[in-house]
Parts: C-alpha cells; structure tokens; sequence
C-alpha cells in the first residue's frame, strides 16, 4: 500500500519516476525505521520486574515439555465448572504478568494486534531467538491482549454452562411432569367432579357438604388436593425451578474463584445486579452468614418464593442461583461489563468522543446528506404545531393500560418497564404545554 500511494504522490506531482527497485527500498526502509520505533516504544513500558516475569513464560519448567506461553495461549474448550476454573485460573495467571495497566494510548492498535497475533502462532525458542526489543515488544503486546482474550473466555465459558444447566434442568422436569401427568389428571377429574356439585344450583346449600362426602370419601379428596398441590406449577416457576438448587454443589465448584476473579462494571440498569454480586463476594469472605443483609431487589417473583422463607428469612442456595441468572442476563444485556474486553466490554466505549465527533461532523453530515445545523421542529401539517401533535400522540398512549404487578399476585411489585413507560408519557405530555 505504501508503494502505491508513493506512486501516486509522485505521479500527482508530476515528478519522474524511479526505478521500481528505488522505490521499493525506500518503503522498505522506512516500514524498518517504523517497526524499530514500534519494538523500542513498547519494550521500553514494562519495568525490570515486569520484564523479567515476561521472559520466564518462555521458559520450559523442568520436567515438563511444554512452556508457560503454550499454557496461556490454550483456551477453554469445554462448558463445565471444571473447564472455567481452569479459564479463571489461567485469567489469573495473566494478570499476575502485570502489564495490564500499561499506557499504550500512543502507540497503532493495528500494529500491537499484529504483534499479538504473531506471538499467539510462534514457538516460545523462535521468541526467545528474536533482537532483544523485538522479543520484548512481541511479548507485552502478547500480554496486553492476552488479558482482554482470556477474560472474555472466562465469560464466554460462563454463559454456556449457565445456558446448558439451565436448559438441562428445564428438560429434565419436563420429563418429570410426563411421568406424573397420569396421576395430576386422575386428581384433577375428581376435582372438577366435586366441583360440579357444588356449582349445582339444584343442590341446596346446607346438604352440599354432605352429599360430596357420601359420594368420595374424605381421605380420597385429601389425597386429589395433595397430588395437585405437589404436581401442578404455577406458570412463574418456569423461570425458577425448584430443581436447580439441587445443583449448588457444582455451582460451589467455580464460585468462589469467579467471585474473587471477575470484577464487573455496570451500567445504570445493572446497579442491582452488581449490588448483588458485591454481596455475594462479601458473603465469601464472612466466617458466618449475614443473609439478612442481602439486597433483594433482583429477586423476581418466580424466585421470591424459594429466596423468601415462610419465616422472612433467606435461603443461600436459592439466592445464589437466581443472583447468578440475573448476572447472566445483565451480562447479556451489557449492563454488566468487564474491562478489559474485546467481547463483553462497555459498547458505550466504542461511541465517539464529544470532540471526535466535532471533527467528523462534516463529513458524517454531508455523507447522509443532513445539515450540520438542524433546524427546530417542524410543525405538524395536520395539527397545526407541534404542541398539538405531542397532544395527539399523548392522547393515543395514555388510554393504554400497563399492568402493575404485586407480589400478592405472585408478580413484581415494582416493575421497572412500568416505571420507563411512565416516564415517557410524562416526557410526552411535557412536550404537549
């Protein structure tokens, strides 16, 4: 690419031409001096200790055939607790290189990831082989993104083994219910038989009771209310089957470490979750439990009945789940991200700066072919001003009755779309005075 612009700066100003060769040593010259420039720069970040601990990853421990370097370069393959200890244990192991919080603002992204990348494929003895500044610069790049990749493994990992318990255990009570559908609707036919009775209104009131018992016995109709009782659910445990606890030994596996390893940042939405996830990591570190403290507005109402015992206490095993699958949600969301991170970061990271977007202003404009100065807001052609369309649009929306939901009815109480929704039709009717 260099050659071709060269060639055509030359032709643009009318300048003769060398020799193909000429000029073909020229760029090849000056791509050297910049790559030098480049390996200096970088080798010259890390301090001595820093450097030293970057030069024993290439290092073979004895008795064994392979070096820290291949070790770290080898991801997670498998979706199990056993496979993102491992992930969280090699994100540690990158981190304790230290090199994390270089400043690398000034120097190419493009070249740092081709160094990176070079260093992923390379053997550790033709690293070990390269000039002193090239080998150093090759492995921090190496570093530095290896962070970022090998915690958007740890999350990678994260979100299948949830996706897959969650799936399995929803699998494995569906095959439940289908043994037992025999025996919920044997119950449940009684049920409507009594019930029959009673709607009938050629049965007087005061002989109802009697004729039930004589035609079904009491032990028969207290065993039908059992068998519903155990083997019908309620719609909202889809989300939170009781099942999954029986899973927490597993979930012990990684926990800990997760807690101790991954450190998230949230976003206006995720606050709740993240005031969660402080909690749990709390919770780790308490020699007893402080349940009582747990904040408990991440709770959904197909959890609340598990997480809240009868008694106002916490159950442990059922606020860990549904912690961790809120968790998971929010990290789908984004409204929990980790830094680094090429996969799982902040998307507003990648939004243009105030003064970004001052310099590319005109082109962005004249490309789509807006003005850089808009005018104010047209009036409405049918109404006559926009006040008025604002009244019509409030006029369509505020008939629209959005269903609050309380936890006596085994819904949220405060359901924040309800609350979003709110908002804008006062937004709206703002825009209409």
């Amino acid at each position: 690419m260099l050659f071709d612009l060269a060639t055509a700066w030359l032709v643009e100003r009318q300048v003769l031409l060398p020799g193909v060769s000429v000029l073909e040593r020229l760029v090849t010259r000056i791509r050297e001096r910049a790559n030098t420039r480049l390996y200096r720069t970088l080798a010259a970040l890390p301090s001595e200790e820093q450097r030293d601990r970057l030069r024993q990853v290439l290092v073979v421990p004895a008795g064994s055939r392979r070096s820290p370097l291949d070790h770290l370069r080898r991801g997670p393959t498998q979706p199990t607790a056993a496979g993102l200890v491992d992930a969280l244990r090699r994100l540690r192991a990158v981190r304790e290189l230290g090199v994390g919080d270089l400043d690398r603002s000034r120097l190419p992204p493009g070249r740092l990831k081709l160094l990176a990348r070079s260093a992923s494929t390379a053997r550790a003895q033709a690293i070990q082989r390269m000039p002193a500044q090239r080998g150093m610069a090759t492995l921090v790049a190496f570093a530095c993104f290896l962070q970022a990749n090998a915690q958007d493994d740890v999350l990678d990992v994260l979100d299948r083994l949830l996706t897959d318990l969650l799936a399995r255990v929803d699998r494995q009570e569906r095959h439940r219910r289908l043994r037992t559908i025999g025996d919920l609707d044997v119950a449940a036919l009684l049920l409507r038989d009594i019930s029959l009775v009673v709607l009938d209104q050629a049965k007087s009131d005061h002989t109802v009771r009697n004729e039930i018992f004589a035609r079904w016995s009491r032990e028969r109709i207290e065993q039908a209310v059992a068998t519903v009782g155990a083997l019908a659910r309620p719609p909202e445990n889809n989300q939170a089957p009781q099942a999954l606890l029986n899973r927490y030994s597993m979930i012990r596996q990684f926990l800990p470490l997760l807690l101790q390893t991954v450190i998230p940042h949230a976003t206006q939405g995720g606050r709740a979750v993240l005031a969660a996830w402080e909690f749990l990591q709390h919770l780790e570190r308490m020699p007893t439990s402080a349940m009582h403290q747990a904040p408990l507005r991440i709770v959904t109402p197909a959890w609340w009945r598990l997480v809240v015992r009868p008694d106002k206490t916490v159950d442990r095993r059922a606020y860990t789940f549904c912690a961790l699958q809120a968790m998971h949600a929010a990290f789908k969301r984004r409204d929990l991200y980790v830094m680094p991170s090429q996969r799982w970061g902040d998307p507003r990271a990648q939004l243009l700066t105030t003064e970004a977007w001052q310099v590319q202003r005109t082109q962005v404009c004249r490309m789509l072919g807006l003005n850089e100065q808009p005018a104010a807001l047209r009036p409405c052609a049918h109404c006559g001003s926009a006040s008025a369309a604002a009244r019509v649009v409030a006029s369509w929306l505020l008939p629209v009755k959005y269903p609050a939901k309380t936890p006596s009815s085994g819904h949220l109480g405060h359901d924040p779309l309800a609350g979003d929704y709110i908002k804008f039709l006062h937004i709206v009717a703002s825009w209409a005075t």
